[in-house]
């Protein structure tokens, strides 16, 4: 039994080796591209906005037509996406 228990981590370690070393590769970029703002840049102009148009939203009862809502759905979309910067 302990032979089998073995067996079964060591095929489960040789697997997870290999399928880490091909994503960590496939994911290396090719160049190093320098960025475009810096942290600081996309609290002001983007993060910063986007939060006070939604807290306003809500403040004033929520959006009342599809132009407000479309303001509201891109700032959303603009604080979700701001984490992958």
């Amino acid at each position: 039994m302990k032979r089998v228990w073995i067996g079964l981590i060591s095929a489960i370690a040789l697997a997870g080796g290999f399928s880490f070393a091909t994503i960590a590769f496939a994911q290396a970029p090719s160049e190093s591209f320098p960025p475009a703002a810096s942290v600081k840049q996309l609290m002001l102009d983007l993060i910063h906005p986007s939060s006070n148009d939604i807290l306003l939203a809500i403040y004033r009862g929520g959006p009342k037509d599809e132009k407000e809502w479309a303001r509201w759905r891109r700032s959303a979309v603009t604080l979700a996406e701001s984490g992958n910067s």
